[in-house]
């Protein structure tokens, strides 16, 4: 049999025996969730008025506005317990996190045309949406928590703020304090990013990490009780405000508010905790870049690892500044009685680094025991220390600048402090018995 006999008899038998092609697998539709199942047998919206006006169906879930959460949750809550859980109440958290998934549902704006409705978004993907009476939504949601829509209805209802437009824009007026408060709203923003910074300002107010607009009445609070700062007062700025007669420095709270001569809030900076410490990175980085290399009085910066940069000695050569103690030199200069009269009532990070390099360059080596016993830092037993007759400097290794302390009042917080009766004395290391 030749080659064509076989492939004619294998086409052949081919087209006897076709193959049953594989019909296509139907799409599984998702079970609806809880929340579309609640929405689907009608019990959640009823009048024709919140249908029209107060309700979306968009894509990816229904919208409702703020004003109909609490008597929708309380419907959902009996119809839950009529069709799933007959013996348990949903309480307002259970209802919460079974209806929109999450313990907090996310606050979101929608805007329709000339229509500003705000609201939360029940997820779900409601495929026979013809059948349902809400309006169908396109468009996108914009999310509250990083964004102020100047239509909030929220800003109405405010007491000691309001939203004015005018040639210089869309700006919030805060009225709490003894003289107004212009705000415009990329320093609304920044002032967020701060709040948001402070554990123990979110305590205070926790719903700042929710929405923008929940910070006005937070800054509204704070203005109302902002004294200006004092001539005399010790207080660390930003450079770019250093000599700048044109602003007013008012201290609130944890925050320091910088105010133009038409009270318009031009600067926000942290005085506390992160917010400080980002200043402190953010002035360094900044003051590093101008320098292009060049030499401060009494600092050198450097690229080595952690380190910002080295100080000299007068016998000694130089040493490397690790950021704790730089911060620990500013938090100790401003109290210390001798250096904070070097130090400008209005002080730069520049100045404080000069002034940790004048002081550095005065100290010598000292041993542990020729120390007072509260200038020991604890948790570094191997620490070396240099010293001069006003301060205490921890390092580590030969070189590496730790820490920084005050001798006058010691490592230790006061409270620790008055238990120590040794305080002050000499420790001598013990005589070897023979």
């Amino acid at each position: 049999m030749d080659v064509q006999t076989m492939t004619d008899e294998n086409t052949a038998e081919s087209q006897e025996a076709p193959e049953e092609a594989t019909p296509p697998s139907q799409p599984v539709e998702p079970a609806p969730t809880l929340g579309e199942a609640f929405i689907k047998d009608g019990a959640g919206v009823s009048k024709e008025e919140d249908l029209l006006h107060n309700t979306r169906l968009t894509p990816n879930g229904l919208f409702i506005s703020e004003q109909l959460l609490t008597p929708l949750l309380a419907t959902f809550s009996t119809w839950h317990q009529e069709h799933h859980e007959k013996h348990s109440v949903l309480d307002h958290a259970k209802g919460i996190k079974k209806l929109f998934h999450a313990d907090k549902p996310q606050l979101f704006y929608l805007l329709d045309g000339k229509t500003c409705l705000v609201g939360f978004l029940i997820p779900g993907t409601f495929h026979e949406r013809d059948k349902l009476p809400f309006p169908f939504y396109r468009g996108s949601l914009l999310e509250a928590k990083n964004y102020l829509h100047m239509r909030d209805p929220f800003l109405k209802e405010l007491r000691d703020a309001e939203e004015i437009t005018d040639s210089n824009g869309f700006r919030i007026k805060i009225t709490s304090g003894s003289t107004p408060l212009f705000v415009t709203n990329q320093v609304l923003l920044h002032f967020a990013e701060l709040v948001r910074a402070s554990k123990q300002f979110v305590k205070r107010h926790p719903a700042v990490v929710e929405s923008i607009r929940a910070v006005i009445p937070a800054l509204c609070s704070l203005w109302r009780k902002a004294p200006k700062a004092s001539k005399n007062k010790k207080l660390l700025i930003p450079s770019q405000w250093r000599g700048d007669k044109s602003v007013t420095f008012y201290l609130a709270g944890e925050f320091i508010f910088v105010v133009d001569k038409e009270n318009s809030l031009v600067g926000i900076f942290g005085s506390k905790g992160k917010n400080l410490h980002e200043l402190l990175i953010s002035e360094f980085d900044d003051l590093k870049k101008k320098s292009k290399g060049k030499r401060l009085r009494g600092f050198t910066f450097e690229d080595k690892g952690r380190c910002l940069g080295t100080v000299p000695s007068e016998r000694d050569g130089s040493f490397l500044v690790e950021p704790t103690a730089f911060k620990e030199f500013i938090d100790k200069a401003v109290a210390h009685q001798d250096a904070r009269k070097k130090l400008p009532n209005f002080f730069t990070v520049r100045d404080c680094l000069e002034l940790l390099g004048q002081t550095f360059r005065q100290t010598d080596w000292s041993e542990p025991y020729q120390l007072p016993k509260n200038c020991i830092r604890e948790g570094l037993p191997n620490a070396r220390y240099r010293t001069t007759k006003d301060w205490v400097f921890v390092l580590r290794g030969k070189r590496n600048i730790v820490g920084c302390i005050d001798r006058h009042k010691g490592d230790l917080k006061p409270q620790e402090r008055r238990h120590h009766s040794n305080k002050g004395r000499s420790r001598r290391p013990r005589r070897k018995s023979a």
